[in-house]
């Protein structure tokens, strides 16, 4: 006899389906867990051989002929919505290739990937998200017609690349085409999403693969005319670009092939800043399609005397300008903030970028990531960057007025049904006309760590100090402030 009900260990299991190795644990408890638990195992399939997807592809046809009373699951292929094919380690024996560029910190091979399109094409119906993790995509590894197996797959809207390395941009381009259905797409990259050309000498600061020889080669060998022609055929609508680091390149690919030109929501430089120069050319990509922007800013440093003292400042510039895009309703921007250094002009360049963007805007947030500072008075050093000059500037982008109508054109008398013309009245001449007129707030956000040591200023003395900075945001009623710990879902997206 159970010790719970089986309605509240099914629902401890539900609460459960994230952790893959908690789930296989619970399947082996007994009988009464096995069916709820296999249902997780069975929405996210995560495949490392060739091997296992003929396995999985065996115990999908199987599913099909059991008898009522057996323990397996019908009809798996309708469970399966999610699966991730990891590199195959087993190939790291193969010596490299012999081709003019080789892929860069070599990885374990996808081939795996040919077998998986050739037999589970049409198999998976519910199928909706693809994770390829952890490896190298080789043209002799694959398929010749990988690509076109692969498009079989209409219900996938989802693709992730996580580490992954392409011989070229092509591949990326090719492999991001190959899906009719996909809507999102992300890129995670720790190391180099392409390889180093045999005829590129790297630098020798210590970037090699991320040198700027490297992205300026892909962008002049990149032809994007097929892509052209198959980009208007696709749907992408949500990016995320994550610590990838050969940004230039990938956004060069999205633009020019035609990608962007869809996309309303982006998320860039989460866990690793993208620079900014390579930001930019994406969002006049997309133009007036993007609808929200959530980005992690590393601003510019340059450094310039000050009138006083003759001493040298970093004063912080961005290159971004939101001009193009004309229906962004939600800002959200992230600014790693470091107190070790002086903080006075850290926020500068936060004016110029609000006031370049477009009336349609109606929510921002500045969250100031200080998890991994340690600072006995953290307020302090983070209030100095919001001077008066600061303050004023972001109030003035914020409440700008708009141009004022015309009040010598005549206006129709309200009730009387005729064509009547009458001047406006007092009250409306006194009315002023705000160019965010949709904004509905404005917060300042703290992004702290709940670690021992490291700063973790009070909310409401967050708020208190920062209040009487912002008077005229107050009177809008538009001010709004936060202080979150680093493991807050809220923004994590």
């Amino acid at each position: 006899m159970l010790p719970l009900p089986i309605e509240v260990v099914e629902s401890i299991i539900d609460h459960l389906s994230f952790s893959f190795y908690t789930l296989k644990a619970c399947a082996l408890v007994c009988k009464s867990w096995y069916p709820r638990s296999r249902l997780h195992l069975l929405r996210r399939i995560v495949l490392f051989s060739r091997t296992q997807v003929k396995h999985f592809a065996h115990v999908m046809q199987r599913s099909l002929h059991v008898g009522p009373d057996s323990l397996a699951i019908t009809n798996v292929s309708n469970m399966v919505s999610e699966v991730v094919l990891r590199g195959d380690d087993s190939t790291l024996d193969i010596p490299p290739t012999t081709a003019r560029a080789s892929p860069p910190n070599r990885a374990p091979s996808i081939a795996h990937l040919s077998t998986f399109a050739v037999m589970l094409a049409r198999k998976l119906p519910r199928l909706t998200y693809l994770g390829i993790t952890s490896a190298t995509f080789t043209r002799s590894s694959l398929h010749p017609d990988v690509h076109l197996h692969l498009s079989a797959f209409v219900s996938i809207t989802w693709l992730d690349l996580h580490n992954v390395a392409f011989a070229s941009p092509a591949d990326f381009a090719r492999l991001v085409c190959a899906f009719p259905g996909v809507r999102r797409l992300g890129c995670w990259a720790a190391r180099p999403m392409f390889a180093i050309p045999t005829n590129v000498t790297p630098s020798n600061d210590g970037k090699d693969t991320g040198s700027d020889a490297v992205d300026a080669y892909w962008e002049k060998h990149f032809h994007p005319g097929w892509f052209a022609r198959k980009a208007p055929g696709l749907q992408l609508a949500d990016l995320t670009l994550n610590g990838v680091h050969n940004a230039r390149t990938v956004v060069s690919v999205l633009v020019r092939a035609g990608l962007a030109t869809r996309l309303t929501y982006m998320t860039i430089g989460y866990y690793a800043p993208v620079p900014e120069q390579d930001i930019q050319p994406l969002l006049e990509g997309a133009g007036r399609t993007l609808a929200t922007l959530d980005v992690t800013l590393v601003p510019e440093r340059q450094a310039e005397p000050k009138l006083l003292n003759d001493s040298a400042v970093p004063v912080y510039r961005t290159a971004l300008n939101l001009s193009s895009n004309t229906n962004l309703a939600v800002l959200f921007l992230r600014y790693p903030l470091s107190l070790a250094s002086d903080t006075t002009t850290a926020l500068e360049w936060l004016p110029h970028l609000l006031a370049s963007a477009a009336p349609a805007l109606r929510q921002v947030m500045l969250v100031l990531d200080i998890r991994h500072q340690v600072d006995a008075a953290p307020l302090d050093r983070i209030c100095a960057a919001f001077t008066p000059a600061v303050c004023a500037a972001i109030e003035e982008a914020i409440c700008a007025i708009a141009e004022p109508p015309d009040l010598d054109a005549p206006q129709s008398v309200a009730g009387t049904g005729s064509d009547l013309r009458a001047p406006p009245s007092e009250q409306q001449q006194r009315r002023p006309k705000f160019k965010f007129e949709q904004l509905i707030g404005i917060q300042f956000a703290l992004w702290v760590s709940a670690a021992p040591g490291l700063a973790a200023p009070d909310a409401e003395e967050w708020r208190a100090r920062l209040l009487p900075r912002f008077p005229l945001l107050c009177a809008h009623n538009v001010f709004y402030t936060k202080t979150a710990v680093e493991d807050w879902v809220g923004f994590q997206h």
